[in-house]
């Protein structure tokens, strides 16, 4: 498919959100990806990005992503990119997405910029399933590395922020831990965690300890 970027939105100093038209309204599941395809040097490279927009969100679709070191395709869009720009993508793709499942709460853990697909899992969710209530685990390093900080304090979910590396007297301290899991854990629960792969491995390890099943849980693992 063919997209035209027409919005860019700083998030935090290194992650920026992407909005691109669509000619046609694209069906896909809210927490899936699309792959991008970039001429770089003459160098074809394919790069898989959440799409972070709630399906609802028919005329446009967006992707957050954060610059990585030496990472030429985050680089080119977040460097080099201008509005109008076209891309092509292939998709959507991926498992990780909520699939109408039966459930009555669902547990967002997310770390840096997996809140992506997150993000567009709970706004689906808020307009179409209100009755699943909602709870957000996100960890960052610090406070101004809070992708969609302001927006996701206007949800009505309930939400934990946590920093690893400073000290705040309004937001938790430290990681995600086992004792904060376990105040929100039910029977019931749909658990969808992604962000780094040793944090996901961390998180699906506590959860396991606290005795939720393998198949409550759902994981992306971003690199």
């Amino acid at each position: 498919m063919k997209l035209k970027l027409i919005k860019i939105t700083d998030e935090t100093p290194d992650t920026k959100t992407f909005r691109f038209s669509l000619d046609n309204p694209l069906e896909f599941k809210p927490g899936q990806f699309l792959v991008f395809i970039f001429k770089i040097n003459n160098e074809e490279i394919r790069r898989p990005y959440s799409i972070s927009s709630s399906p609802d969100e028919k005329d446009y679709i967006e992707i957050t992503v954060k610059k990585t070191l030496n990472g030429k395709a985050s680089t080119l869009l977040l460097d080099k990119t201008k509005l109008k720009n076209k891309f092509e993508a292939l998709g959507p793709y991926g498992s990780f997405c909520y699939n109408n499942e039966n459930t009555d709460n669902i547990i967002h853990i997310a770390a840096g910029s997996g809140i992506a697909p997150i993000r567009s899992i709970i706004k689906y969710l808020l307009k179409n399933k209100q009755e699943i209530k909602q709870t957000l685990l996100f960890s960052n390093k610090t406070e101004k590395d809070i992708t969609y900080k302001e927006e996701l304090q206007k949800l009505s979910i309930e939400k934990v922020f946590t920093l690893t590396r400073e000290i705040h007297k309004e937001i938790k301290n430290g990681r995600i831990t086992k004792d904060l899991l376990k105040k929100h854990i039910k029977e019931s629960s749909l658990y969808f965690i992604c962000g780094p792969p040793l944090f996901v491995d961390s998180m699906v390890s506590e959860l396991k300890s606290l005795n939720v099943k393998q198949e409550q849980i759902k994981t992306e693992r971003y690199d």
